[in-house]
């Protein structure tokens, strides 16, 4: 695995591992966590605010704690806890860039905490490896079904013209869903999300206005219905007005279990 990989994965697990400590202490940021090149050391590092309403030892034990629960691919020694008022630590988190660890030096290093960072990046999941993350446990869950993202289910049009459904809505709507997965004659809609933070409201509507329009246009097959994915969570609100609706499923992928969950919510749907 190249560096800029390896850096993905730390962006991406250090995200699960924000919003997972976020929902344990209630913490609210006034300066997210970030990642950084530590230049002394030569390694990429999680620069995380310490709530001032817990000492170091019980952070760094909840990080722990987390890491293991979440099987993430994380060491505590890639976390650097840093006090929430450092100015170092908003100096760098203001100055981050989308210039990638093979630009490291573009830009000053910032001294956090008594040590030398460059070049910040925001803690995300990636949206693409994602959904790809999101189709292979489909497949793992549905052994039996078709699963297509978007980009193959144009290429198996191409390839076999898809007489039945050209005409359909799936391949002349620009609103497609992310996932499709094709089961006897029923179809399931997937929408993968790796939002920053927790999914909105705002976000999930229009997921569910996806899964009406399919349900009115798709005459020839059966809408099973829609699973929403959401790599952080989602937020209170949306959990408390979306989550007891038969066919609209809403799957938090930042729980341990979250791959199970995809697997109950589709098999639901399908049945």
């Amino acid at each position: 695995m190249d560096e800029e990989a390896l850096v993905e994965a730390l962006v991406a697990d250090g995200s699960r591992l924000e919003s997972a400590f976020r929902k344990e202490t209630g913490q609210s940021w006034t300066t997210p966590p970030i990642t950084a090149f530590d230049v002394e050391l030569g390694q990429w590092q999680i620069l995380f605010p310490l709530p001032g309403s817990m000492s170091r030892i019980s952070a760094y034990d909840l990080l722990q704690k987390i890491i293991r629960t979440l099987g993430l691919n994380l060491t505590i020694d890639q976390i650097v806890l840093v006090k929430a008022a450092d100015r170092g630590l908003r100096e760098l988190r203001g100055s981050v860039s989308t210039y990638g660890p093979r630009h490291i030096g573009r830009q000053p290093p910032v001294e956090v905490a008594g040590r030398l960072f460059a070049d910040p990046r925001i803690l995300s999941v990636d949206p693409r490896t994602f959904e790809q993350q999101v189709s292979k446990a489909l497949r793992r869950v549905l052994p039996g079904a078709q699963v297509m993202d978007e980009r193959e289910l144009n290429q198996r049009r191409k390839r076999e013209k898809m007489d039945r459904l050209r005409h359909n809505w799936l391949f002349h709507n620009p609103a497609r869903p992310d996932i499709t997965v094709f089961s006897g004659n029923s179809v399931l809609l997937v929408e993968a999300k790796a939002p920053r933070r927790p999914l909105p409201a705002s976000a999930v509507m229009a997921s569910l206005g996806l899964l009406m329009y399919a349900t009115r246009k798709w005459q020839e097959v059966r809408v099973a219905g829609m699973i929403l994915v959401s790599a952080l969570g989602f937020t209170s609100q949306v959990e408390a007005e979306f989550g007891l609706f038969e066919d609209f499923k809403l799957v938090s992928w930042d729980d341990e279990e979250g791959e199970i969950l995809l697997g109950d919510a589709a098999h639901q749907l399908l049945r």
